[in-house]
């Protein structure tokens, strides 16, 4: 993660910038910027200075576990930059002390800081995010002399240019894209310029005609591919099409990757026109003043992945987030620090397990993920929608088919808006299945229900899994869910109101010592308990009328959501749960370091 502020203002003698001067903040969404002529520094010559500390103490290994990372989302900035350094500052201050080694960098770099802002009247500081308010605070105070680590001391320095192999393999940015973007930064559009990477792509399939060998020990080439492809723009949009169908069979991305962008055009057009498209989007789009450095290529050699820059081999590897990944979420790093409370605890040596829990970071973040999942089938419900006679003005739009119906009549037929809102309280979520008639949903995988119980809301879930065992002593294991029904109208367990349990869990537990345990099964229980009310249905396919039918008959209104449209780092995150059970001693000291490590937590 990368982070950009600027100071404005001169310091005084001896001391930080002065607080009368403006202090400017910019947190882009991205992860890196490249540094070219574009970004504007070289071309109006604005001085490069390297205020880094070059330390030897405690230096960390490049790493990709991201243990201990702080993740912020680049849309938290959107809200502000004083919410998203406060955000900032309280993730570093649950995560321990700072280290001698970043005392001393952080000391450094303000030294240097304070030197330039002396000179000039505005620097812009490109590092680390957790640096910067400790770094502001000590330019403020003056305390510019703490560094206290050992230095080291470079032999040479050596500036490279990236070559296309190396700047895709750290960016995963093709070459082509970043040249038109460095062209017309303002008015640069991802899917513009993948439209016209893809027609510019048809000149180069013309020239050319590619060798097929299907082995690698055949010397003698088997054919040479000339058959003319079809590279109008229309074939053109197939493969574009296709390549976003592609995008969107595992999660809901706005671009496709190269990978599947190069399958599309092989699919839909053919062979040359792939090796057209490779060849363009990765030549080399280096300025004249870049191509006179020497150029860091990436390449795999007897299935070793280097770098290298001409005849020399870098041993050095520039940290990155592995492909295909992100950076860990703080959701993600809440849940790691959690786990930590189930660590270490005393033995059950003998004792039963008094105490059956789910564990608590599990069971809060999937009450905000169900009333999330019911929120969102609220706001994204169709509203309904109804024809009338062309009038006064065309309301919410022509409607045609209405307007053929009554073609006969000679009247015109326009949409009007029907001002009505669905808030769904109950809901369905179908996790795994692809169809209706899957064997999870008609009886044939033999499963049982599980989910933990909630007082705030409802939910039982269908497994068919055996559960996974995480932890012996103190027993943690883990359940899946494959099949959910889900309520904001009852909780599960509760000591007063009527719950959950009693109108759809039980009976859905009794159904399993008979023959009726299907999925209309399930639904007839759901429906009876949610009559006269919508229902949220998620899943991979559509409700057949059967599941509208049982519906009518309660008064329910099934609306279905394409499982899509939930997140699919959610969906992961919630698609199993830990069980944990506890003795007497085990859950005594699980409460104390419970409530100690969040204040407003009681037993």
């Amino acid at each position: 993660m990368v982070s950009w502020g600027s100071w404005s203002g001169r310091p005084r003698a001896g001391q930080g910038p002065s607080s009368r001067r403006q202090r400017k903040h910019c947190f882009p969404s991205c992860r890196a910027i490249p540094f070219s002529k574009h970004s504007g520094l070289l071309g109006r010559r604005i001085p490069v200075v390297l205020v880094d500390l070059p330390s030897a103490d405690e230096a960390p290994e490049p790493s990709t576990s991201h243990e201990g990372v702080i993740a912020l989302g680049p849309e938290l900035s959107r809200a502000g930059a004083r919410l998203f350094l406060g955000a900032n500052d309280s993730l570093l201050a649950t995560s321990g002390l700072q280290n001698r080694r970043h005392i001393a960098r952080e000391a450094y770099m303000a030294q240097w800081l304070a030197r330039l802002l002396a000179k000039g009247e505005t620097v812009m500081w490109v590092g680390g995010m957790a640096h910067w308010t400790r770094i502001i605070g000590r330019l403020s105070a003056g305390h510019l002399n703490d560094a206290t680590a050992e230095v080291t001391v470079h032999s040479h320095f050596k500036r490279m240019r990236l070559a296309p192999s190396a700047l895709y393999h750290m960016t995963g940015r093709l070459p082509w894209l970043v040249a038109r973007y460095g062209r017309e930064p303002a008015a640069y559009e991802e899917h513009v310029a993948t439209q016209l990477l893809c027609l510019e792509a048809t000149k180069k399939s013309d020239k050319n005609s590619f060798t097929l060998v299907l082995t690698k020990e055949c010397d003698d080439p088997l054919g040479i591919i000339d058959e003319p492809e079809p590279s109008a723009p229309i074939d053109v949009a197939r493969a574009l099409q296709y390549a976003r169908n592609l995008a969107a069979t595992r999660d809901l991305r706005e671009r496709p990757t190269f990978g599947e962008l190069l399958n599309s055009a092989v699919a839909t057009i053919g062979p040359k026109y792939a090796g057209g498209l490779y060849e363009l989007a990765m030549s080399e789009r280096a300025l004249a003043q870049a191509l006179e450095v020497d150029a860091l290529e990436w390449e795999v050699v007897d299935g070793v992945e280097q770098y290298r820059c001409g005849d020399q081999v870098i041993a050095a590897r520039p940290w990155w987030p592995p492909k295909g990944g992100q950076l860990i979420s703080t959701m993600e790093v809440r849940r790691q620090a959690r786990d930590e409370l189930y660590r270490d605890l005393p033995a059950a040596e003998g004792d039963k397990a008094t105490r059956w829990m789910c564990s608590p970071n599990d069971e809060d973040e999937y009450i905000s993920f169900v009333e999330y999942v019911l929120r969102r089938a609220s706001l994204t419900y169709p509203e309904e929608t109804k024809s009338a006679p062309f009038q006064i003005g065309l309301r919410d739009g022509l409607d045609v088919r209405a307007t053929l119906r009554n073609w006969s009549k000679g009247t015109i037929y326009v949409r009007e808006e029907q001002r009505s809102h669905l808030s769904f309280r109950n809901g369905a979520i179908d996790w795994i299945n692809i169809s209706e008639h899957s064997d999870h949903l008609t009886g044939k995988v033999p499963g049982g229900w599980i989910d933990p119980s909630l007082t705030r809301l409802g939910s039982c879930s269908r497994t068919t899994r055996e559960h996974e065992v995480l932890q012996n002593d103190p027993w943690v294991q883990r359940d899946h869910r494959d099949f959910t029904l889900i309520t904001l109208d009852a909780p599960t367990s509760s000591p007063t109101t009527p719950t959950f349990y009693d109108h759809v869990i039980l009976p859905l537990v009794k159904l399993q010592k008979t023959s009726k345990d299907t999925l209309y099964d399930w639904l007839e229980v759901m429906f009876k308990f949610s009559a006269g009310k919508p229902f949220a249905y998620y899943s991979l396919y559509v409700p057949s009328p059967e599941v509208h039918r049982l519906a009518w008959r309660h008064k329910v209104q099934v609306v279905h959501f394409p499982l899509q449209r939930l997140p699919n780092r959610l969906l992961e995150r919630h698609k199993s749960f830990r069980f944990c059970a506890l003795t007497r001693r085990q859950w005594e000291e699980f409460k104390r370091r419970r409530s100690a490590s969040v204040a407003t937590w009681s037993g």
